[in-house]
């Protein structure tokens, strides 16, 4: 990952057909493919969405989000994480620009429903457990949130 590599934050209307072709590629390719979970993954909620995601030097998408208001005032969801590299920061710079893109909406607090195998990412980005772990696509996830 370069230093110089810019965080991207669009609406879905902004979205290039790349772009939208290149997101929901690379979460088929993580969330069904790779974890095998037999979803629909364009579910509705991407065009109401923010989406802000980092693009590798040949174009790819190097991590990802997307964000949309919740029905409680200032309460925003954060889904569809993903980060293509472990180690880089790659995760961590996603979650900050998510954060900071919630803070321009208005948003007094984040919540998502993470896989209880990266409660520790999410942890060390801010967010704190909320609820007991549940099954979600056959994968274990807990609700968890953070005040801005």
């Amino acid at each position: 990952m370069e230093k110089d590599n810019k965080i991207i934050i669009k609406s879905f209307q902004e979205l290039t057909n790349k772009e939208v072709y290149e997101l929901l590629k690379l979460r088929f390719e993580v969330f069904v493919m790779e974890q095998g979970c037999h979803y629909l993954d364009p579910d509705g909620t991407d065009c109401s969405s923010i989406h802000i995601f980092i693009k590798n030097d040949d174009e790819s998408i190097a991590a990802c989000t997307r964000l949309f208001p919740e029905e409680e005032k200032g309460v925003w969801h954060v889904g569809r994480v993903i980060a293509t590299s472990r180690g880089k920061g790659v995760g961590k710079m996603i979650m900050d620009a998510t954060a900071e893109a919630a803070k321009r909406q208005g948003a007094s607090c984040l919540r998502l429903e993470g896989q209880v195998r990266v409660i520790g990412f999410y942890e060390k980005c801010g967010y704190k457990v909320c609820s007991e772990p549940f099954d979600e696509a056959g994968i274990p996830h807990v609700k968890m949130e953070m005040k801005l």
